[in-house]
């Protein structure tokens, strides 16, 4: 009884970090354009042009997850995509042109596809009807939230180390 427990609370606690991550990932970078602009000497449009590429990227995985998840696994599905949107965030981190941070954002956005879908689709599978509604108020509620903080720790981010990396 305890390891359904547990197994169940891991399960949940995974599904709402995946969907922290998903709602911080698309707007945690915005505050830092200017710094963005300055430090590649970009214009707006190109900076912006980084958002739109992660977007782009995010939308090309969506179709695939579901199936992809289905012959693969769910767990395989999310470890591949977080290992995608880990290796896309090192080559932003790295990157030393706007070339590599396009490829690097469009990157993040594809591999977010899948957490940002297969949360839901786990909440579904393991768990009966009338708890899969609290469950995906849950998610909803958590992406909402990240949403709304990640602009917020995103300026807090560029503040602090823009300062120190300038």
């Amino acid at each position: 009884m305890k390891s359904a427990f547990y197994t169940s609370f891991f399960l949940i606690l995974c599904a709402v970090v995946m969907d922290i991550l998903v709602g911080m990932e698309f707007d945690l970078f915005v505050p830092s354009f200017p710094l963005l602009q300055k430090t590649f000497h970009l214009s707006a449009s190109q900076v912006e042009a980084l958002l739109s590429v992660n977007f782009i990227g995010y939308c090309l995985g969506i179709p695939f997850v579901g199936t992809l998840s289905d012959r693969q696994g769910r767990k395989s599905l999310i470890l591949w995509g977080l290992g995608l949107f880990t290796l896309g965030s090192l080559l932003c981190l790295f990157g030393r042109n706007y070339g590599m941070l396009l490829a690097g954002r469009f990157l993040q956005g594809l591999g977010i596809s899948a957490p940002g879908i297969l949360s839901f689709l786990i909440i579904a599978d393991k768990f009966p009807l009338k708890k899969q509604q609290t469950l995906m108020g849950l998610l909803n509620a958590s992406m909402n939230l990240a949403c709304g903080l990640a602009p917020v720790l995103g300026s807090a981010l560029t503040l602090y180390f823009g300062l120190v990396c300038t």
